[in-house]
């Protein structure tokens, strides 16, 4: 038997094929190796992911069976696809009634479109959340206040809403009767204030046709008497003219100031014309003093009887005011109406005062705005300059409920 020789060929670096090629395999080996550790460690990962996941499942289905709230998940047409035990109890249907009928079926008409609000809110406006008060009809016929809130949850594909009603059905009873309490109470304070202001008009009328009836007649009568006297003695009669004269003088100012008391305690403009008409009345009195400028806006209908005796005594007793003690030469008046509002404005350029002394200046006519304000949950705002003026700001309700009366 003949021997071959081999032969091992040596490259320039001393190393040969042989070498070479095992050193090739140590390499591949080490990478699949690397490769193989790898993959160990991603199947950990993914097996501890999956883990995560399913342990993730397990609770949110834990959550949702054993929850005390009403739970469901609702597709894109409002349609129930699966409840949890506490819904199914507090609605009284059973989970087959529930199951594939849509929730607008079973909600109270009226409240319908608060879930096709929802409806829109999530699937086209991609919200990732909405809240609703809602009605919802029980099995027994009954109606149940829910607080419903619903998040957007992808499921197989599908988007679906995960939503949750709490029963406010209790809480809805209680703001109700809380509502309810304080519409009484309202209607009960304007109906105070309209007698408050009635009983007080009553009592201005009264005094009104005593001034006119009793007194202004008895001054009249004098005024008529000095009229008819006849003195022969002319020594007298010059003694006594400028007397008589004067008498007379005083009493024609008194039956004159008797009757714009009469007229200011009994506002016949008032009641017959409104009152723009009758607070244009005062600004013509202020005019005969002051250059008085008077504005309105929003007077085109009436007002209940009250407020608008209300509103005129306000701006008597501060046009009244404005002639005692500011020593203006102008002054402005702005009343404005709005649905919810009554705004009165008085400007004037007379000689101020401190705001810090306002006690001080806070008379009968101030106090008398203050009650009236107190009634009508108003509010009165005076800024003031030594020397510059003074500016009053008056905000009341315009909406009061009460009759026109």
């Amino acid at each position: 038997m003949l021997f071959q020789p081999i032969f091992i060929y040596s490259n320039r670096n001393g190393m040969s094929n042989h070498d070479k090629t095992i050193q090739r395999l140590k390499e591949a080996l080490r990478l699949v190796k690397m490769e193989l550790s790898a993959s160990k460690r991603l199947q950990k990962k993914t097996d501890r992911i999956d883990q995560q996941y399913i342990n993730s499942q397990n609770k949110f289905k834990t959550v949702f069976e054993q929850s005390s709230l009403g739970h469901k998940f609702i597709d894109s047409d409002l349609k129930i696809i699966k409840v949890n035990k506490a819904l199914v109890k507090l609605l009284g249907y059973s989970k087959k009634e529930l199951l594939g009928s849509k929730i607008t079926d079973i909600v109270v008409p009226e409240f319908a479109n608060s879930w096709k609000e929802l409806q829109h809110q999530l699937w086209t406006n991609k919200k990732s959340s909405f809240s609703i008060d809602t009605c919802i009809f029980k099995k027994n016929k009954s109606i149940m206040w829910c607080h419903v809130t619903s998040i957007l949850l992808e499921d197989n594909g599908e988007t679906l809403g995960y939503t949750i009603l709490e029963n406010i059905t209790a809480r809805k009873t209680i703001e109700k009767d809380l509502e309810e309490a304080n519409n009484r109470e309202r209607l009960f304070n304007e109906q105070l204030i309209k007698i408050t202001i009635n009983i007080q008009e009553k009592e201005r009328t009264r005094i009104a046709e005593d001034l006119h009836n009793s007194l202004g007649q008895l001054l009249y009568g004098v005024k008529l008497n000095l009229d008819h006297l006849n003195i022969e003695d002319i020594a007298l009669q010059k003694k006594n003219a400028l007397a008589i004269e004067s008498t007379k003088q005083l009493l024609t100012e008194c039956i004159n100031e008797t009757r714009r008391i009469s007229h200011d305690l009994m506002p016949s403009v008032l009641k017959d014309f409104g009152l723009k008409e009758a607070i244009q009345d005062i600004c013509m009195q202020l005019n005969r003093t002051i250059n008085f400028k008077c504005e309105f806006t929003g007077l085109d209908s009436r007002l209940p009887k009250y407020l608008e005796k209300a509103i005129y005594r306000i701006v008597q007793e501060l046009a009244m005011n404005l002639i005692t003690h500011a020593n203006a030469t102008k002054a402005s008046l702005k009343l404005g109406i709005s649905e919810t509002d009554v705004l009165v404005r008085v400007e004037d350029n007379g000689k101020g005062f401190l705001i810090s002394n306002l006690k001080e200046v806070d008379g009968i006519g101030i106090q008398s705005i203050k009650t009236k304000l107190h009634l009508l949950k108003g509010e009165l705002d005076i800024s003031s300059t030594l020397g510059k003026g003074t500016i009053i700001n008056i905000r009341l309700p315009s909406n009061h409920s009460a009759t026109n009366s």
